[in-house]
């Protein structure tokens, strides 16, 4: 205990996070992120750490794009004909292997909003309708937010 205090005193005065800082410009971090996520599906099946797994990689897949309109995108968010048909594979991987996950409904939302975001009316249909019917009549944050945007799909 004591010298673990004396180590926790040296990081204070050190400033240091005790981390390497890795330079991942120019790197593809989408890919590498899903192959460490596959290792883990692959060596762990049905575990608590492949949910994991199968739920970072969707959100990987899905993409990112800071605030700043000269923020560089990710994953879905970049390059929408590239990584949908991955988010799509990924997600009927994830839903046969962890059934009653909870998130999926979320992950199902996010896949209509990126056919919204495209215009494809009738896919954002078809995945808002999977989010009502999978509710079973319960009204849930996705199951009503799915109804709603029913009612208004195209803009």
């Amino acid at each position: 205990m004591v010298a673990s205090s004396y180590l926790s005193n040296g990081d204070f005065w050190a400033k240091g996070d005790q981390t390497f800082l890795i330079d991942s410009s120019w790197l593809p971090k989408v890919e590498l992120a899903s192959a460490w996520y596959d290792r883990v599906i692959q060596e762990f099946p049905g575990s608590d750490a492949a949910e994991r797994a199968y739920e970072r990689k969707i959100f990987a897949l899905l993409g990112y794009k800071g605030p700043r309109s000269d923020d560089e995108a990710y994953g879905l968010k970049s390059n929408y004909e590239k990584y949908l048909p991955l988010v799509l594979d990924t997600f009927g991987s994830f839903e046969a292997a962890f059934p009653k996950n909870s998130s999926l409904q979320a992950y199902r939302y996010q896949i209509a909003q990126a056919y919204w975001d495209h215009r494809d009316w009738a896919n954002t249909r078809l995945w808002l309708q999977k989010i009502v019917d999978k509710g079973d009549g319960q009204p849930t944050f996705y199951t009503e937010a799915a109804k709603a945007r029913l009612q208004k799909v195209e803009y």
